[in-house]
């Protein structure tokens, strides 16, 4: 299924995401509506912050939990034992 939510790009996979109904799609070397080759994302996502974080604060444990990271309460439970 492909709704018409805007897509959100995944560093880590290398791909855009919906996270409504799931659709995927790897990233497009050329824009499709000019042609240019220089894409840029823009905006702050949670995979963003933990970079700066970690540049920011180096050494320090930083653990992010979004639904990248947690699929339910469990994977919630775990992520907490970070910070007892």
């Amino acid at each position: 299924m492909n709704c018409s939510v805007t897509l959100t790009y995944h560093r880590r996979d290398r791909r855009l995401l919906c996270h409504y109904c799931n659709y995927a799609e790897k990233v497009p070397t050329v824009c499709a509506k000019c042609q240019s080759e220089h894409i840029h994302f823009i905006g702050v996502g949670s995979e963003k912050a933990e970079d700066e974080l970690h540049r920011d604060f180096p050494g320090s444990r930083i653990a992010r939990l979004d639904r990248d990271t947690a699929s339910g309460k469990e994977a919630v439970r775990e992520h907490s034992q970070w910070f007892s």
